[in-house]
């Protein structure tokens, strides 16, 4: 039980730090090039955060409905099972 709960803290623990790292390194740095010029370089995120929230929305409906089926058949199993006593 240790081991799972400390698997579950390790895997939130390294998404917090991306999103922590992500949100405050977003934006962008100004370096001085050899001929004095400033060169704006872009700080790119870890982590492309709508991709992952899509994807979560997505499983989190197909969770939903999945969740919905298993009540639906389960409530034709008790009244089925009530119907025949």
């Amino acid at each position: 039980m240790r081991i799972f709960i400390g698997m579950i803290l390790g895997v939130l623990l390294t998404v917090s730090s991306a999103f922590v790292y992500d949100t405050w390194a977003t934006g962008p740095a100004t370096e001085t090039t050899s001929t004095g010029s400033p060169q704006v370089e872009q700080h790119r995120a870890m982590v492309n955060w709508d991709v992952v929230g899509e994807n979560w929305r997505v499983a989190l409906q197909r969770n939903a409905r999945g969740l919905d089926r298993a009540v639906a058949q389960g409530q034709q199993l008790i009244a089925s099972s009530l119907l025949r006593t």
